[in-house]
C-alpha cells in the first residue's frame, strides 16, 4: 500500500503496530506516528486518533489489519469527521467478518460452502465426527475479537473424538463453527468494488500451502468464471465498496469448490496484482477520496509472486514436518531456489525485494 501511493505522488503515513517492520524502511514514507494499543476501554487510543488525524488532516486512513480496523469501526461516528476510513459499512463488516454470516450470505446467493454448522452446547464429539467426518475443520466465528484484540482465533483441525473433545473443553465466546473438510487447492479472487459493482478483480491460485489455508507462493491465473459470479454475487447483495479478497478451494479432479471466507481489509498477497498492473490500493485511494471509478484492467496470467525469506523459512519447516533429514532439507531448499530463475525470466514478483524501493527487501 505505501508503494502503491507513494509511486502515484500521494503523501503516505504510517502509524505501525510493529516497529520492526520491514515496510519502514521504505522510500515512500513521509512521516511515522506512534500510537498506543488498544487497551481496556481504548479512551488513550481514541484521543491519540483524534489528535492525530487534527495535526495531520489526512485524505485516507486505511487499517491493514482487524486490530485497527475494528477499533475505527468502533468510532466510525467521531473519526469519519476528521478524515475519510477506508472501511466496509457497519453492515458488512456483520457480515464478512463473521465466518457463519458470510456463509448464509453465500448460501443465501447460491455460492457453495462446505457442509457445516455452528457448534452446540450439548454437541457429543463422536456424533458431530460421525455427521460431518474427520478431519472436521473447526473456526472461531471471527478471527479477532473486539475485546481481545491481540489474539488472533485460528483454524484448528480435529481427526478424532478425543481432538475434538479437547477443543471444546475450552470456552470460545464468540462461538465455534463446524466444516466438514473439502480437499483441493486454494484459489483467491480479489475485487475492487463500487456501491456493489466489481469495477476490478484479480484472481491467483496457491502454489502451495501452509497451516490452514495460507501460501506463501501463488500464481496469477485466468478468471474461474463460476467464481466470478459468485463473487459479483455476494459483493452485489452488500451493495459492497472497497476491497476484498474471496478465499475459495478447487478440486481439479471433481471439479468441485467452495467458498472458505472473505477478507473484507487489505491482504498479504497484494504485491502480486499490484506487480501485474492492477494498482488496487491506489485505485481504492482514487475511488474514495476522488469519487473515480476506474476501468478495469487486463493482467498476465502464470507469474508467480512470494516475499523471499519467509517463502524459505516455510521450506525448511516443510522439510521438518517431512522429516527429511540434512540431504533431503538441501534438496528441498535447493529446489525452491531454483524457482528464483523465474525472477530473471520476468514471470516472478517478490513482493518486499523490489528494484524501486530495495531498502524493505535488503532489511528483511
Amino acid at each position: 500500500i505505501v508503494r502503491s501511493l507513494g509511486r502515484a505522488g500521494v503523501e503516505v503515513h504510517v502509524a505501525p503496530a510493529n516497529f520492526a517492520s520491514p515496510a519502514l524502511k521504505s522510500r515512500y514514507i513521509a512521516g511515522t506516528h506512534y500510537l498506543p494499543f488498544w487497551m481496556d476501554d481504548g479512551a488513550e487510543w481514541l484521543q491519540a486518533m483524534e489528535a492525530l488525524l487534527r495535526q495531520e488532516r489526512f485524505d485516507l486512513v486505511i487499517p491493514c489489519n482487524e486490530t485497527t480496523l475494528l477499533p475505527i469501526r468502533h468510532h466510525r461516528q467521531r473519526l469519519q469527521r476528521l478524515s475519510r476510513l477506508a472501511i466496509p459499512e457497519d453492515h458488512a463488516i456483520d457480515v464478512l467478518f463473521d465466518k457463519h454470516a458470510t456463509r448464509e450470505l453465500a448460501r443465501a446467493v447460491g455460492v457453495p460452502v462446505s457442509p457445516g454448522r455452528l457448534a452446540r452446547p450439548d454437541d457429543v464429539a463422536e456424533a458431530v465426527l460421525a455427521e460431518l467426518g474427520a478431519p472436521l475443520v473447526i473456526k472461531e466465528r471471527q478471527s479477532y475479537a473486539f475485546d481481545d484484540l491481540h489474539a488472533r482465533n485460528k483454524v484448528q483441525f480435529a481427526g478424532s473424538a478425543a481432538e475434538l473433545r479437547e477443543l471444546l473443553a475450552n470456552p470460545h465466546p464468540a462461538g465455534l463453527l463446524y466444516e466438514a473438510f473439502f480437499p483441493g487447492r486454494g484459489a483467491c479472487y480479489s475485487v475492487l468494488a463500487s456501491h456493489g459493482k466489481v469495477l476490478q478483480a484479480f484472481e491467483h491460485h496457491r502454489q502451495r500451502e501452509n497451516g490452514a489455508s495460507g501460501s506463501y507462493y501463488r500464481v496469477s491465473a485466468p478468471f474461474t468464471p463460476a467464481l466470478a459470479e459468485g463473487c459479483a454475487a455476494m459483493i452485489a447483495a452488500l451493495g459492497y465498496t472497497g476491497v476484498a479478497m474471496f478465499e475459495f478451494r478447487l478440486d481439479s479432479r471433481s471439479g468441485q469448490w467452495l467458498l472458505l471466507e472473505v477478507n473484507a481489509r487489505p491482504w498479504g498477497s497484494m504485491p502480486l496484482p499490484v506487480g501485474l498492473g492492477v494498482d488496487f490500493p491506489y485505485r481504492w485511494y482514487a475511488l474514495l477520496v476522488d469519487g473515480t471509478e476506474t476501468p478495469a484492467v487486463a493482467y498476465r496470467a502464470g507469474h508467480f509472486g512470494h516475499p523471499l525469506v519467509p517463502d524459505l523459512w516455510a521450506s525448511l519447516s516443510d522439510a521438518r514436518a517431512a522429516h527429511a533429514g540434512l540431504g533431503g532439507t538441501l534438496k528441498l531448499v535447493a529446489s525452491r531456489l531454483a524457482e528464483f530463475r523465474r525472477v530473471f525470466t520476468g514471470r516472478e514478483i517478490q513482493d518486499v525485494l523490489v528494484r524501486d524501493d530495495p531498502a524493505p527487501g535488503l532489511h528483511e
